[in-house]
């Protein structure tokens, strides 16, 4: 009952905003629905990554949720296949995060952030900004775990560039 009551004050207060970024990215009021409800559909198996009604993290989440079923939505309409990852594991991701963090103030860090492309961004938001863990961000996207740590190895080594060109320029 108290999952059904969150799940249902959750579409009110989100629904707006989710199918703007939806509809942002397909430009088409029904797919733009059906993304939403798509959504609405990973959340409920994902409930665990809610932290609350109205949370920074909870709206991260949202909108990553959505942006991805839009993308997938995109996709199957335009007949893309996903590509398949191939397998790669980070060695230390931890390492890499404590450097960054520890060698750069935080809005330095902000712009960097901003100036990664949306699925570095999402990726690096929900592992380090939404604490969330490799097997829930893969099972939120619904992509493997090992396209999850490819991804975020990805966005961290281009974070890193990033931030090293701040730096010395």
């Amino acid at each position: 009952e108290d999952e059904r009551d969150l799940i249902k004050k959750l579409f009110k207060k989100h629904r707006r905003r989710m199918y703007a970024v939806a509809y942002d990215i397909l430009k088409n009021k029904q797919d733009a629905e059906d993304a939403v409800s798509a959504s609405f559909i990973r959340v409920i198996k994902n409930l665990q990554c809610i932290s609350g009604l109205d949370t920074v993290r909870t709206r991260a989440f949202l909108s990553v949720v959505t942006k991805n079923s839009a993308i997938d939505i995109y996709n199957k309409r335009k007949g893309l296949q996903h590509e398949e990852l191939n397998e790669l594991l980070i060695e230390s991701d931890e390492d890499i995060e404590t450097s960054v963090i520890n060698s750069f103030d935080a809005q330095t860090v902000k712009q960097a952030l901003d100036e990664l492309n949306d699925s570095y961004r999402d990726i690096l938001m929900l592992r380090y900004f939404s604490d969330m863990s490799i097997a829930e961000i893969s099972k939120s996207l619904g992509i493997s775990e090992s396209a999850v740590k490819h991804r975020i190895s990805r966005a961290l080594e281009k974070m890193r560039l990033l931030l090293e060109g701040k730096i010395d320029g």
